[in-house]
């Protein structure tokens, strides 16, 4: 439940996102009652904190016995402090400013004599022992309004300097934020150019039902399969082989051309059985991909069809057969991302897959589109926002082509 007494995940990491050292478009809502431990919210912090990009810090000593001037604290860490056997409660603040003299300070909720209250409060003076609230926090005299950090802390800290947008990407950012603040929802966006920089990127972190446009990435694990099975001549054995009452020729179609859902699960029944598609998935670095249940972060399921694009984990033959059948025109190709087609000269490539389920309702759909001498690759997923207006179906589809439009005047006029 929301109250004051729990504000601080909420409070923290929308510090982080002002401040730019997280995702901009962070859902803050998620991190009411946030909990690191494994089996809770371990995945939420593994995506919002990806190793790699952050330090992972945890010294199990009480906070009143670790030595801060041995490891200081620094502006944008993050922390939870775990109760341990003695603490009433557990807590995450954000490090908002060091001082000169080194002292830690955190705009926290707090309890008080006089109730809750939301202030700057001092951390730790490292140069006087016993000041500061993490002391506060470790002294049992205060049980009565919490204590805490008997368990020690776990540290989200920055390894690298974060990169403010640049004024191109602002400029595709103003308008695209507009058009989608216009229809509602939430949304999950990635622009990039293959081979280039991130454009424009919202909530691309977050676990989401990726709907049909995983059904690509289940056509990479096929080929994966037919490889371990040492099938060289894909053409004879895709229309000599196959389950059920279809060649494997035309579930493949079926699955990435019609978007039947039969056809996938024949397939996937299939692959599963030759090898283990989450073990292929991890070996190709999606540590958050599933293929049953469906589940994604819109950055692996780009890096997968980006892959896909690049030649990557599937032969030059499967590529050319995915892309093709991706590329494939069928009725209502031109809305959605499809209304960029028009814009597109002779030879140059537009491949998609799109998605979209009406309970809950999503609408989605990714993009490989060649222009010139590059490719981008767009991304977009809009849902109904809980305790908001709900857009229709037709209101995101709509929404999702005023995006596209708004990403390729940017594309077109160079950013």
């Amino acid at each position: 439940y929301e109250h004051p007494s729990n504000l601080c995940g909420p409070l923290s990491i929308a510090i982080l996102r002002d401040a730019g050292l997280v995702d901009p478009y962070i859902d803050v809502d998620k991190y009411w009652g946030m909990n690191p431990r494994p089996g809770i919210d371990a995945q939420l912090m593994e995506r919002t904190f990806p190793r790699g990009e952050y330090l992972w810090y945890r010294d199990e000593r009480p906070i009143d016995e670790i030595d801060f001037q041995a490891f200081p604290l620094l502006p944008g860490d993050f922390l939870y402090l775990f109760a341990g056997d003695h603490g009433t409660f557990e807590h995450i603040l954000t490090v908002s400013r060091v001082d000169e003299a080194g002292r830690a300070y955190a705009v926290s909720n707090l309890n008080t004599e006089q109730g809750y209250l939301i202030q700057e409060v001092l951390l730790y003076d490292p140069t006087q022992a016993g000041v500061g609230q993490f002391y506060e926090w470790t002294d049992r005299t205060n049980i009565d309004l919490g204590i805490t950090g008997f368990g020690g802390l776990q540290l989200w800290r920055p390894l690298n300097p974060i990169p403010e947008r640049s004024p191109a990407q602002e400029a595709l950012a103003a308008p695209l934020d507009a058009v989608l603040a216009e229809a509602g929802g939430a949304w999950n966006v990635l622009v990039v150019e293959i081979g280039g920089e991130t454009l424009y990127s919202r909530r691309a972190n977050e676990s989401i039902h990726p709907v049909s446009t995983i059904k690509v990435p289940i056509a990479m694990l096929f080929f994966t399969a037919l490889d371990q099975l040492g099938a060289e001549d894909y053409g004879t054995y895709m229309t000599t082989y196959g389950t059920g009452s279809r060649s494997f020729s035309q579930l493949l179609e079926a699955m990435l051309v019609e978007s039947e859902e039969k056809a996938a699960a024949s397939l996937v029944e299939w692959i599963a059985g030759v090898l283990d598609p989450e073990q292929v998935l991890a070996s190709w670095g999606m540590l958050y991909t599933s293929i049953d249940p469906r589940r994604t972060t819109l950055l692996e399921l780009a890096a997968l069809y980006e892959g896909l694009y690049k030649g990557e984990w599937v032969s030059a033959k499967a590529r050319g057969i995915i892309l093709e059948l991706m590329s494939a025109y069928t009725p209502n190709d031109d809305t959605r991302l499809g209304v960029l087609r028009e814009y597109l000269a002779e030879g140059e490539g537009f491949y998609n897959k799109r998605g979209s389920t009406i309970s809950p309702l999503i609408v989605a759909d990714v993009a490989i589109i060649e222009w010139g001498e590059k490719a981008y690759l767009i991304a977009i997923f809009g849902q109904p926002e809980p305790e908001q207006d709900q857009p229709t179906y037709e209101r995101l589809e709509a929404a999702i082509e005023e995006a596209a439009l708004v990403i390729w005047g940017h594309i077109r006029g160079g950013g």
